[in-house]
């Protein structure tokens, strides 16, 4: 077994045993599935971006190389730039590096820039787009130009952007407007969707002009259940101009802990909707108001900050099951896009990263990602799950050619669970690779991938489980 990752010192963490007499018997599962189906979906090809927080870039995180390899070698989707709110108080052509703090705002003093090595100008940005091979996603600030009275002046500052991408060789397809904007933090505070409406009808059709064939995102809250009547407003007011929406899913929002994530399959959103029902309330809202071919997007998504959870902060390595809980429901569901928030941070909640500034190494995650990375582009495949599977989430896809499936089984369960494979169509013979975490839960141990010709598979206490067929 390799250990991923050793936490440093007693203090992250107080030691919690996995009970030695499982709270069930060894359940026995059958899953079954047919590899000549035809499939009921496609994993999005833009499923692991990352988000770019142009201020909370120092060059010198890039100068090892270690970050843009890791990046690379997870097929990323796209690079989200400049980030979230910032992105509201940004000009690309005067960067400041206060990242929450307005340039046009007549008390600011531009004596307080930062350094240029201290954060990602739209160079940099253009270079590691091009050095990942990832597909560039850019902000639009809308928010500057309708809080200072400088309408004209910010679709200006837009359609200067389009034309430096495109001279630079960065052909951008998606941009995405704004960002939170029912938020207070956001330049200017909270808009209502009609407000918010009004500023993308205001910059798009000129954005259009330039190059007709972009596609505009546009951010409004999560929880469709709750916020569906504020959809049907922003539909209204700017719908022909929306080809994505955004939402920001955060998993266990300010309680974040591993029993809170225990204690619930599937996790989802605080209305207690889990996220694959949340993509299909966004289908149903968007045909309601006549755009049912607009995509759904999460360009913010992770595990939340445990502001006021019980019990331990959790670690990067449990984190780890827990994002993969949510990248299983976003291919189940057919998400069409996503970023994963934060890339890094420097705060009590980096344990939730994809890097470690401080090790200057990639977490856990980013080697689970290495595998759903591959299954970008393939065919999404029904299954069943027949037995008490309650605490089991899984996903079944397939290549293209139709040679090999692959089944993702995550194992949220305090005890061994074995599994019965019954898959029409295959020749019998698996690869197993499992991630679980060890008995103190402390480590993410890694089994390397194993060739067998059995047709039983046994899923370890808090685990993920990739079985190549």
């Amino acid at each position: 077994m390799k250990k991923i990752l050793t936490l440093a010192g007693l203090a992250a963490m107080i030691p919690i045993l996995i009970s030695q007499s499982c709270s069930a018997p060894e359940t026995d599962l059958v899953l079954s599935a047919d590899m000549d189906a035809a499939p009921v979906g496609t994993v999005s090809e833009r499923l692991l971006g990352f988000n770019i927080v142009y201020a909370k870039n120092p060059d010198s995180l890039w100068t090892s190389g270690v970050l843009s390899r890791a990046i690379k070698d997870v097929n990323p989707g796209f690079l989200r730039y400049p980030g979230g709110t910032v992105n509201t108080y940004f000009h690309w052509e005067h960067p400041t590096g206060n990242g929450w703090e307005d340039l046009w705002d007549p008390a600011y003093d531009t004596a307080r820039d930062r350094p240029a090595s201290e954060y990602m100008d739209i160079d940099e940005y253009i270079a590691l787009v091009k050095e990942t091979g990832a597909e560039p996603l850019v902000g639009i600030n809308v928010n500057s130009g309708f809080r200072w009275g400088r309408v004209e002046e910010g679709i200006q500052e837009a359609l200067r952007l389009m034309k430096y991408c495109r001279d630079k060789g960065l052909d951008v397809k998606y941009w995405y407007m704004g960002n939170e904007p029912y938020m207070h933090d956001c330049n200017g505070g909270a808009s209502t969707p009609a407000e918010y409406g009004e500023m993308i009808n205001a910059f798009v059709p000129r954005m259009r002009e330039f190059d007709p064939d972009i596609k505009i995102v546009a951010n409004w809250h999560a929880t469709f259940r709750k916020h569906g009547g504020q959809y049907d407003e922003l539909f209204a007011v700017a719908g022909k101009n929306i080809d994505v929406v955004d939402v920001h899913w955060y998993c266990m929002w300010g309680n974040a802990s591993w029993d809170q994530w225990l204690s619930r399959t599937p996790c989802g959103v605080f209305t207690g909707d889990s996220y694959e029902s949340e993509i299909r309330q966004f289908r149903e809202i968007a045909a309601r108001n006549g755009y049912p071919d607009t995509e759904l997007a999460s360009l913010e998504w992770n595990v939340g900050p445990g502001k006021r959870s019980k019990g331990p902060r959790l670690t990067p390595d449990q984190s780890a099951l827990i994002q993969s809980e949510m990248l299983i429901q976003f291919i189940r569901g057919g998400l069409d896009m996503a970023t994963f928030w934060p890339l890094f941070w420097d705060s009590e909640f980096g344990f939730r990263s994809f890097f470690d500034k401080q090790t200057g190494k990639p977490q856990p995650i980013s080697e689970i990602m290495k595998i759903f990375g591959r299954f970008q582009g393939m065919d999404v495949m029904d299954f069943s799950l027949e037995g008490p599977g309650e605490s089991i989430v899984a996903a079944a896809v397939r290549d293209k050619g139709k040679e090999e499936m692959h089944l993702c089984i995550l194992n949220k369960n305090d005890c061994e669970v074995s599994v019965s494979l019954d898959i029409a169509g295959s020749k019998k013979r698996a690869q197993i690779e499992n991630y679980h975490i060890s008995s103190d839960l402390r480590d993410l141990l890694h089994d390397p991938s194993l060739r067998t010709r059995t047709d039983n598979v046994i899923l370890k206490p808090y685990s993920l489980t990739f079985i190549t067929l």
